[in-house]
Formats: C-alpha cells, structure tokens, sequence
C-alpha cells in the first residue's frame, strides 16, 4: 500500500509539480475556491438578467452604484484587518455576505417581479463576488511564496472552475423549472461550506509550517483605504498592476455593453437568455478548468510572467478588431468566452503571482484596492465611456476601435509588469545569498 501511494504522489508530482506535504493545503483551498465560485455561478446568470431586464440606459447608473459601494466598504474592511486575524476575517466576512443573501432569497419569495428589488440585487452580486473572491487571493498569497504560487495557483484556481462549472450547469439546468428564491438558498449553503473550507487551510498550514499562523494580532495596523492608494501612487510595481485590473474590467464592460445591445432584441424570451448565459458560463468554466490543471504551470513557466500577462490583451486587440467587422450574437459569445478563459485560466493566476513579491500591508490594503476599488472603477469607467460616445453618435464599430488602442496600452502594460517582477526576483534571491554568505 505505501508502494503504491509512494507511485501515486510521484505520478501527482509529474503531472501537477505537486509535492506530497502540500496536498492537503491544496485540497482545503481548492475546496474553499471550490464553493466560493459554485456559490456565484449559480448568481451569476441571475444577475445577468436582471441587468438585460432593467437595459442599457440604466446599467451605466448600476455600475456607478456598484463602484460607490465598494469604494464605502472598503473602510470597514480597513479597519476589520485592524481588528481581526485571518481566520475571524474569513469568517465574518462569508457569513456576513450569507446573511445578505438569505435576506434577497426572501424578498425574491415576496415580491418577484419588483424591479428595484432586481436591480439592488444586481449591484449585491457585483459586490459580493469582489469582495469574496478579493479576500481569498489575498489570504492564499499570504500563505504561499513566489516559487509555490507558479506551481499551485493554477491548480486552485482549477478547483474554483470545477466550482464554476457545478454553479452554471446548476442554474442552466433548474433556472426554468424553480424559483430565483431556491437557487438564493443553495448558494448561501455553498457559501457555508467555503467558510468552512477557509477555516481547515489555516489550520492545515500551520500544522505544515510547525506553528500557528493566525495568532491573536490583528493583520495589519493602522489600516485605512488610503494607505491602499498611496502603496499604488508610490510604486510603479503597483500602479502598473492596478492598471492592467483597470484596463481589463474597462474594456470587458465595452463588450458587455455591446453583448447587451445584441442580446436585447436576440431572444423571444427571459428564461431562453437566461439558459444561454449559464451554458456560456459553463463552457468559459469547462475550458478554463482543462487548462488550469494541464497548462497554467507550464504556460507560465514557459512563458515567463511577461507572456502569459500578455495574452489577455491579445486576445483583447483580436476580440474588438473582429467585433468591428462582424457584430453578431456568435462573434460576442466567442470572444466572452475566450476573454473569460484568458483571464481566468492566465491572467488570474500570473497576476496573483505578482503580489507573492511585495510586502503583508500591500497584500492586504493595496491589494485589496486593486481587486474590488481599481476594479469597479474600469467597469464604470468603461461603462460611461461607451454612454458617452453612444450619446454623441458612435456606433458600435467604432466604439470597438477604442477598444482595440485600449487594449495595445494594456498588452504594453503587462509586459512591463513581468519585466519587473522578474527583477524583483533577481533582487530577493542576491538578498538571499548575500545573508547565506554572511553567516
């Protein structure tokens, strides 16, 4: 039996660059991934169709609305890193979003068709999905190092795309046949279960590490949202990767807005695009999932940081330059996809391997800005900038062509960011060698 257990972790090695002792870590937070994005998916197309039903002149208002929000609720989570350790953050703040959700489950049981009620909902979800998602990275790069995030990070967010799959096959499969309200209830216990999964990663690292990580100190002192603006203003290192955030969710509402415009008129009813946006989901998880567990790693190391940042923007310019060809139902659904994939199954993951290079207060405060402040910014940003030259007579061609010049910064942009992580790297190492010739 140990033979063969011995053969299984080096098959395991070969294939993942796993090596046994991090196994159980990696199970605990790919299970945690796991729930977090089943949990959204199964939101997700919800979502989607109530900002389909609400229309293009309102979506602009719902985006400002979603950037306000988390512009405010990142002041209590500055001083909740203040105040609470990582497990008690985790914790608070899952239950906190569960809460929430258990209260939309009930109003959506009582008033269905109230069309504020939707678009508060709408807004929720976008802030939800953030903010979750925001906290988990930041956590899962505070427990791993540079060398172990290029190997593992693909690999958990591999188990957050099984999580995707299992949430939009969910919804594609009941949303015709049940209530919003009972798809509300089996997202807040997914919810459950990933805090539950947040909480055993903890306290398996710090079995592995031989001391306990999560101590009774808060995170970080003195913590405030502007001291996630100044890391970003006095480091180019951060304010380039908060540009290449700012960029992609900029020109992901450009198309957004231009799969709305199509969608509008596509469909004879809610329920038909409602099904076609969770099987779009599915098929953005599915290729995603492959490429996570078979060439993240590998892309990334052949690559290096620089290419697989590079990517994303490629396939941006490609993206925009056919949108402005041949506008179409099809055309938008490919380039979604492939977008979705890019980001999820390259960027993601390389991006996250930037901040395994910078300090614990930027992990949790810069970070943090970038992932839900940054974010929503480029979503209304790309939102008003597409208002605006639809109200001065822009038609959707042209509208593309900003995108594609949007895109050649953002390709720019993230080669300079691999170049200097890999000074970065440079850096620490000589550090390194400098102390081991020291003592």
């Amino acid at each position: 039996m140990d033979k063969r257990l011995k053969t299984f972790f080096i098959r395991i090695n070969l294939v993942l660059k796993v090596q046994p002792h991090e196994i159980p870590i990696l199970i605990y937070s790919s299970l945690c991934f796991f729930c977090i994005l089943s949990s959204y998916y199964i939101l997700r197309p919800i979502r989607d169709e109530l900002g389909i039903e609400t229309g293009t002149k309102a979506l602009p208002w719902l985006f400002s609305a979603t950037l306000i929000s988390i512009i405010l609720l990142n002041f209590p989570f500055a001083w909740l890193t203040h105040k609470l350790n990582r497990k008690h953050l985790l914790n608070f703040l899952f239950r906190f979003f569960l809460l929430q959700l258990l209260i939309f489950a009930f109003l959506f049981s009582t008033n269905p068709h109230n069309i504020w009620i939707g678009r508060i909902f709408f807004v929720w979800v976008s802030v939800f999905n953030l903010f979750v998602v925001s906290v988990f990275w930041v956590l899962i790069v505070d427990l791993f190092q540079e060398e172990e995030g290029k190997r593992l990070f693909g690999i958990i967010s591999a188990g957050g795309s099984i999580g995707a799959i299992a949430g939009s096959l969910f919804t594609a499969s009941l949303v015709e046949h049940t209530s919003k309200t009972n798809l509300l209830i089996v997202s807040a216990i997914l919810l459950e279960l990933a805090a539950q999964a947040g909480m055993r990663m903890y306290t398996v690292r710090a079995k592995l590490q031989k001391k306990e990580i999560d101590s009774t100190r808060p995170i970080v002192e003195n913590s405030s949202l502007f001291w996630g603006l100044l890391g970003m203003f006095h480091s180019p290192y951060l304010a380039n990767a908060a540009l290449y955030v700012f960029i992609y969710t900029a020109t992901s509402s450009l198309i957004y807005f231009q799969q709305v415009h199509i969608f509008e008129t596509g469909f004879s009813s809610a329920g038909e695009r409602t099904s076609l946006l969770a099987k779009m989901d599915l098929a953005v998880n599915v290729s995603t999932l492959i490429i996570q567990i078979l060439f993240t790693s590998r892309i990334i190391r052949f690559l290096g940081v620089s290419g697989a940042l590079a990517m994303l923007p490629i396939i941006g310019i490609l993206g925009f330059g056919f949108l402005s060809v041949f506008p179409s139902i099809t055309l938008v659904l490919i380039i979604q996809i492939t977008r979705r994939v890019g980001q999820f199954a390259l960027a993601k993951p390389t991006r996250e391997v930037l901040f395994t290079l910078v300090s614990k207060e930027d992990k949790f405060k810069a970070k943090n800005f970038m992932d839900t402040a940054v974010y929503r910014l480029g979503d209304q940003s790309g939102a008003w900038i597409h208002a605006f030259f639809s109200f001065v007579g822009m038609n959707p061609i042209q509208i593309s062509m900003l995108g594609i010049g949007a895109s050649l910064l953002w390709l720019w942009n993230g080669i300079w960011l691999g170049k200097k992580e890999k000074e970065l790297v440079l850096k620490i190492e000589q550090r390194s060698s400098l102390k081991k010739d020291h003592l």
